[in-house]
């Protein structure tokens, strides 16, 4: 019998070392994954229009936190009050939607570039563009992006002097070269510095977004002379990968290419 006893008192002694073990391991894990598998995060009570000064929405009590599971929880997600404090809404926020850092704007403070941060010898110009050739609405602010732009139908004159061209003439001697349709990199490698969803220009009724790109003079003009005269595209690149400037692609390239012996 003591025998026994003693065994069930071992066995005892090993079930509450086991259970001690397993609480230490879980509150090990919970330490390396900051603590909790929940994060906190600011949500909009109610719907915030473009605009919209969230002090404001502060005061009127339109924001409340709320803990999502971390693999759910927003790129830029805000997760303390106070960000957004002196801050206004640059894109229209739902009720129910976790609040983004690329959905606000403005700062108590003016950091280096100003409030939208821009970079040494470069310029912010914003430009208007339709929902998929700005990058089908996920390209957000901080984001890099490679311009393109498409042209149909070019042709370029040769052997005419500038002054001419200025005026809009061509000596005789002048020569008409076709270049058919072509796509072209503008600027391989551009900041967005803000992004405007759902925008309505004094141009066009339509809904478009408003891109703001951190530019160099050079570049600039290049996007802007590109958007007047063909179409421009912004293709999304992927965290910490550089845009790269490819040659020309015309149709006949991609046609050569079709037919080119695999």
């Amino acid at each position: 019998m003591r025998t026994r006893g003693l065994v069930i008192a071992v066995a005892g002694l090993l079930a509450v070392l086991a259970t001690a073990a397993v609480f230490l391991y879980v509150r090990g894990v919970e330490k390396d994954n900051g603590g909790a598998s929940t994060v906190s995060v600011i949500v909009a009570k109610e719907d915030i229009p473009v605009g919209a000064k969230l002090d404001e929405i502060i005061r009127g009590g339109g924001v409340t936190a709320r803990s999502f599971p971390k693999d759910t929880v927003a790129r830029g997600a805000v997760t303390d009050i106070g960000q957004l404090r002196g801050r206004i809404a640059n894109a229209p926020i739902l009720a129910g939607e976790q609040i983004s850092t690329a959905r606000l704007e403005g700062s108590s403070t003016q950091p280096q570039g100003g409030a939208l941060g821009i970079p040494q010898d470069h310029q912010a110009v914003t430009f208007a563009f339709d929902t998929p050739s700005a990058g089908g609405g996920i390209v957000q602010r901080g984001d890099h992006v490679t311009v393109y732009a498409s042209f149909s139908d070019a042709s370029v004159i040769r052997g005419s002097p500038l002054e001419a061209f200025l005026k809009g003439r061509a000596p005789a001697n002048s020569t008409e070269q076709k270049l058919g349709d072509f796509v072209i990199t503008v600027v391989p490698d551009v900041q967005v510095l803000k992004v405007v969803q759902g925008a309505i220009t004094a141009s066009n009724s339509e809904s478009r977004v408003m891109m703001t790109l951190a530019l160099r003079p050079q570049d600039a003009t290049g996007v802007i002379l590109a958007q007047q005269n063909g179409v421009v595209w912004l293709a999304l690149l992927p965290p910490n990968q550089q845009g790269e400037d490819v040659p020309p692609t015309s149709f006949l390239d991609v046609i050569a290419g079709e037919l080119a012996p695999q």
